[in-house]
């Protein structure tokens, strides 16, 4: 008998098939059914044969690890999905404990007399328990198999990095103020859809570019990080209204990623307001975008010269040299 890996379906479908071994159905406690609110799913598995033992969730491209709650074996969560609108649902799948897929021996007796036989317990190894490993963010590609995430490691140079750069009490700080800026933006009613502070310094350094980088990784990280949070402003801003809305936590966000670019390195620097007037004069550090300029009525009336009403991406420099251009609408 051949169990799949995972199974998966639709959030808003509110159960799955799993073929011959039976269904699953899952309840969200939001009127959307396609939502988590806070973060929690409850899951009825009618599949005697089969245990669930990870979930992962899809939201804009990017996966979610959810978490067993303690003392419920029914419910999953993850705070980075609350209120995130969630694409797809996967259900990594195993045997369940008292499933044998070969045929039992057949059970000894012992006879004591007076009609009494004795039959002795089975001596059966215990079931191997699956350790599901902590949420790890997925930054290409999807979630690796359980068998593969004990075979991903850092190479050392970047591993040596992550552990200074966390060691510093500075760093720590500013990551933190990042996780509350996303908390922030998420208030103001925009969820980024970026790592948390504790998950950043991982999940740049899983990226293909900072395992082939030898040194310099607080240049690589923050040039990482601004356009990663350039991709997140301009994910759906397609109107006014949506631009305003996200205004407030871009700000936030902006903020954060300078003071923790900062703390790396001393001679990195943000800028996140942009000029009056970006023109040429400025055209090795701001870029304007100028479909969704006008597509959010700030159209570009004179060709070389626009006033910036939205800064998508923040400029980054250091020491003097544009490392990443602004972007602004």
């Amino acid at each position: 008998m051949t169990i799949p890996d995972y199974f998966e379906a639709m959030l808003e479908m509110r159960g799955l098939s799993l073929g011959t071994f039976g269904s699953a159905e899952w309840r969200v406690d939001s009127a959307q059914p396609h939502q988590l609110k806070g973060g929690t799913l409850r899951l009825t598995l009618r599949a005697p044969k089969l245990r669930v033992y990870d979930i992962w969730a899809e939201v804009d491209g990017g996966w979610i690890q959810l978490n067993p709650v303690p003392g419920h074996s029914d419910q999953w969560s993850n705070d980075d999905l609350s209120g995130a609108t969630i694409a797809r649902i996967r259900l990594w799948v195993g045997p369940s404990w008292d499933m044998t897929l070969e045929p039992a021996p057949p059970r000894k007796t012992v006879p004591l007399g007076a009609g009494i036989v004795y039959t002795p317990p089975l001596d059966e190894p215990p079931a191997a328990v699956v350790d599901v490993a902590p949420y790890v963010p997925v930054v290409d590609g999807e979630p690796p198999l359980p068998s593969e995430r004990e075979n991903v490691q850092l190479p050392s140079k970047v591993r040596r990095w992550v552990r200074a750069a966390r060691d510093g009490v500075v760093v720590c700080a500013f990551l933190e103020d990042w996780t509350s800026a996303c908390a922030g933006a998420a208030a103001h009613g925009w969820m980024v859809g970026l790592p948390r502070g504790e998950d950043l310094l991982e999940t740049y350094a899983r990226t293909s570019g900072a395992d082939r980088r030898i040194a310099d990784h607080d240049r690589g990280f923050a040039r990482w990080l601004t356009i990663e949070l350039g991709r997140a402003t301009r994910t759906g801003l397609d109107n006014r209204r949506e631009l305003e809305a996200r205004r407030p936590g871009a700000r936030l966000l902006h903020e954060a990623l300078q003071n923790l670019s900062r703390a790396l390195s001393d001679d990195l620097q943000v800028v996140y307001v942009p000029p009056a007037v970006v023109g040429t004069a400025v055209r090795h550090e701001w870029l304007v975008d100028e479909a969704l300029a006008a597509k959010l009525d700030n159209p570009v009336i004179a060709a070389g010269s626009h006033r910036p009403m939205f800064v998508l991406r923040p400029c980054l420099s250091r020491g003097g040299v544009v490392v990443v251009e602004g972007e602004v609408v």
